[in-house]
């Protein structure tokens, strides 16, 4: 039985994850870690909850208490970085959603998981629908000589580009059509916008874009699920959500 605690587990994405996790065979989300909401109950935030789950002031405090097997985050950079670096200590899986992170940062996480011989995971969208996207990519991408990478996301998103856009810029460099090219990357944050990923490649006299669309962030549990189940199979950084399917 996995043990799980979710660190940012009040936000709007923490709050969606977790409802979706509470209803799932194999695990228990015995924790939350927010300091805002610290020494109460996400019932309290929650009324529809029917388990009595525990909001913890900091990582460390939930260890003691309720002794996690993986930790889930969507925190803020600097407090991922720190609460990843306590899980490899602790030898528990770390699953990493919070983006933004630097790519020294990324780098941190997989030496540590290598040193150490713990599968942790970093994956900046979990929805199932981007596995879709990148096959499609795969299929333009040997295709056409032209491509553009776009998000759409609410003025409240301030990370610009996207975790996700930086992660399917850098898929796009892997092949030959735009090894040697800089992948444009435009980003828009306008009030009420719902999240949109976008793909648009051309070639002569056409176009295509390939979209995905989120309205509503439980969308994400199913991929968390998966990655909280299977990190346990690596001894490494997974930073592809299709490996923990």
């Amino acid at each position: 039985m996995h043990r799980v605690v979710v660190a940012g587990g009040t936000g709007r994405t923490g709050k969606a994850v977790v409802q979706y996790l509470i209803g799932c065979a194999g695990l228990e989300v015995v924790g939350i870690v927010s300091r805002q909401n610290a020494g109460r109950y996400l019932s309290s935030l929650l009324p529809d909850l029917d388990v009595e789950i525990p909001i913890f002031g900091t990582l460390e405090q939930a260890y003691a208490a309720v002794l996690p097997t993986d930790v889930v985050d969507f925190t803020v950079p600097e407090a991922a970085v720190n609460h990843f670096t306590f899980c490899i200590e602790k030898r528990i899986h770390p699953i990493i959603g919070t983006t933004g992170l630097s790519s020294k940062d990324q780098q941190l996480f997989a030496d540590l998981c290598r040193e150490h011989k713990l599968g942790g995971a970093l994956i900046p969208n979990f929805a199932l629908g981007m596995i879709v996207v990148k096959k499609a990519l795969a299929a333009a991408a040997e295709l056409f000589a032209y491509a553009a990478v776009i998000d759409y996301y609410s003025d409240q998103k301030k990370e610009v580009p996207s975790g996700t856009s930086k992660q399917l810029a850098a898929e796009l460099k892997k092949y030959k059509n735009y090894s040697h090219e800089s992948i444009p990357v435009y980003s828009f944050r306008i009030p009420g916008q719902t999240v949109s990923q976008q793909l648009k490649f051309g070639g002569m006299g056409e176009t295509i874009t390939i979209s995905h669309d989120v309205s509503d962030r439980v969308c994400f549990g199913p991929g968390v699920y998966k990655a909280v189940v299977n990190i346990g199979r690596y001894e490494h950084l997974v930073t592809d959500l299709g490996f923990l399917l």
